[in-house]
């Protein structure tokens, strides 16, 4: 397969497209696509063949019994859109510029999930601390590892209480702005609270481990436990600090699967004076709105592309004719 062709999965993989960049060796798995370059745009085709009619037409014709593929003839008949060659590379331009841009974001996104794991990493072994002054820190050894030797070690409720969750089923919900949390997070809303916020919940059945920070009145559904007392420890920093340790862990430790309250009370945890704990929490709030921002960035650049994807490709929009001057485009 020569290369700056494309590769189309007809077996393992059906309708993934790709441009081999060298020249391959393929397997039956794969059909080459040899493209006429003076005819047509190798990206632009790539991008043809990714669209939803096009993938509508490869479940279509995808058959067999062991292993299910689809025929080299059905594949040479699937309709794309060809408008002038000039338009293609246009179209196929802009397309490479947002998923090029969507790309940068994920990967901004993973180094920002690396970076707050780091964080918490350190923050909940050392404290609110420079990393350079980590060795200046007293340390002592506790049952969970080696912590501050100024933090406060006992059972969990020693410093926070749990309480299970209130029944709501949804035919008794009325309009409203109160957030409904089940162990999933917000599902719903109500137009009564039945918990001041600031609050922090997590779940009992279902999604367990997972926390949830609630900034202002709330509802807990009876699938949740929420803190009910906080023993004047900072809100948010609970909510954190209950993500580090392994609530899932608890499920299943009797014949009826959830946790139970009583076996996470009994665990032996520590806890910073509050000073620090507003500290902790200040720093991983500051690195969750900036994750927030590239998340938020990142699901805008993907419905973009997906809509100019189909827009661009039914001709629903067009490439501007000022575009196919633009040398940075052809």
């Amino acid at each position: 397969m020569p290369k700056n062709n494309l590769l189309v999965g007809t077996r393992v993989g059906v309708g993934k497209v790709a441009i081999n960049l060298i020249d391959v060796a393929i397997s039956q798995d794969l059909t080459a696509v040899i493209v006429d370059q003076d005819a047509a745009s190798l990206e632009f085709l790539a991008f043809a063949l990714s669209t939803g009619l096009a993938q509508d037409r490869f479940r279509l014709s995808t058959r067999g019994t062991t292993i299910k593929g689809i025929p080299r003839d059905d594949l040479q008949r699937i309709p794309i859109p060809l408008p002038p060659l000039k338009e293609q590379r246009a179209i196929a331009a802009v397309l490479c510029a947002v998923r090029q841009a969507k790309e940068a974001t994920e990967k901004v996104v993973a180094a920002t999930r690396e970076l707050k794991k780091s964080l918490m990493h350190h923050l909940f072994t050392y404290g609110p601390i420079a990393l350079d002054q980590v060795d200046k820190v007293p340390l002592k050894e506790t049952p969970v590892g080696e912590v501050p030797a100024h933090w406060n070690v006992g059972r969990l409720d020693q410093f926070i209480r749990l309480q299970r969750g209130f029944d709501l089923p949804k035919q008794a919900r009325q309009p409203g702005t109160v957030p409904v949390v089940s162990s999933s997070g917000i599902t719903g809303y109500h137009n009564e609270m039945k918990i001041k916020g600031p609050g922090v919940v997590t779940g009992r059945y279902g999604s367990i481990g997972e926390v949830h920070f609630v900034e202002g009145d709330f509802w807990p559904l009876n699938t949740t436990l929420f803190v009910t007392e906080f023993f004047r420890n900072d809100s948010r920093y609970v909510a954190y600090f209950l993500t580090t340790l392994n609530l899932a862990a608890f499920n299943d430790k009797t014949s009826v699967p959830g946790i139970n309250r009583n076996h996470l009370h009994a665990m032996t945890v520590t806890m910073p004076p509050l000073s620090e704990q507003c500290d902790i929490a200040s720093q991983l709030t500051a690195i969750d709105a900036k994750l927030a921002v590239e998340e938020s960035r990142r699901a805008a650049l993907d419905n973009l592309f997906s809509s100019l994807l189909h827009d661009l490709m039914t001709g629903k929009v067009r490439v501007k004719e000022v575009l196919f001057q633009s040398e940075s485009l052809v």
